[in-house]
């Protein structure tokens, strides 16, 4: 399908554009080993560019699809190790989720990188069709230079900090316990929507987690960002359903002893509205 000597000489090429990221960017991407968005961005003309025009569009897709389904069957290991590592990187003791930045720098970050983007001959030749695009294209090519920079609120620096340290722990301790009630517990019907809804929540969450660390890797910021609003949403859920949980216990305990201080019997209804108080 392919000659030995392009797929030798694209090897090469592959090799020497990943070791090159190790010098350019060296702690950027510790875990997956190499910065992916250079390959294909990040040079005047970036590697798989080139494999595009040497190949044509067709046959570059089908190419990308066959080596990516080439390595799996080959190296199935490796491929595993790399979607757990990746998985790794999410489930940390630091979610990369909530935004580690207090100071963002929107000039030399997003400006630069939209109108490098918009440069492209063809984003150029769509824009110019409109005043409004070239006007656009302008105001983005100046706004560059100003030195924008996004400054982080204490109050939301400091809840990004407490919500990226906590979810790991949040998670090992409801995530069990929601799938314990859920399998082991009777009787307690009113109580296994909540649970269920912690079990959905963290799935969810992990589906799309999994899906990034398939096809790509979760130390790319903004892949890792793109999962805020669902690590927050299960992530508060599942407080709120452990204190509650504290709370029933709490107010179970406190009758149960009232009735053995007073030499009575515990009020089973009583009891049971306490396990049922927040479900009704």
């Amino acid at each position: 399908m392919y000659s030995s000597q392009w797929l030798r000489v694209a090897c090469d090429d592959l090799n020497a554009k990943i070791q090159r990221t190790h010098h350019l960017f060296p702690q950027k991407f510790p875990v997956l080993g190499f910065e992916p968005n250079n390959l294909r961005v990040g040079s005047a003309e970036p590697l798989l560019n080139r494999w595009r025009r040497e190949l044509g569009e067709e046959e570059f897709l089908r190419f990308l699809k066959y080596r990516y389904w080439h390595s799996l069957a080959n190296q199935p290991l490796a491929f595993v190790e790399k979607i757990a590592r990746q998985l790794g990187v999410f489930s940390s003791l630091n979610c990369p989720a909530f935004s580690p930045y207090k100071n963002l720098s929107l000039s030399s970050w997003a400006y630069a990188a939209s109108f490098s983007t918009l440069s492209r001959p063809e984003w150029l030749r769509l824009l110019a069709t409109s005043p409004a695009g070239s006007d656009f294209l302008e105001r983005t090519k100046k706004i560059r230079f100003t030195n924008v920079v996004d400054h982080e609120n204490r109050r939301v620096q400091m809840w990004n900090n407490l919500c990226a340290r906590n979810y790991l722990a949040v998670l090992l301790v409801s995530l069990p316990l929601a799938v314990w009630l859920l399998v082991k517990r009777k009787g307690t019907e009113n109580l296994t929507l909540p649970a269920f809804l912690v079990v959905y929540f963290y799935s969810a969450n992990f589906g799309n987690v999994f899906g990034l660390s398939v096809v790509h890797t979760m130390e790319v910021w903004r892949y890792s960002a793109v999962q805020f609003i669902a690590a927050l949403f299960a992530q508060l859920w599942a407080i709120r359903w452990l204190i509650e949980i504290a709370l029933i216990k709490l107010c179970a305990s406190r009758q149960t002893r009232a009735s053995d201080e007073r030499g009575e019997i515990p009020d089973a209804t009583l009891v049971n509205l306490c396990v049922a108080w927040e479900w009704h």
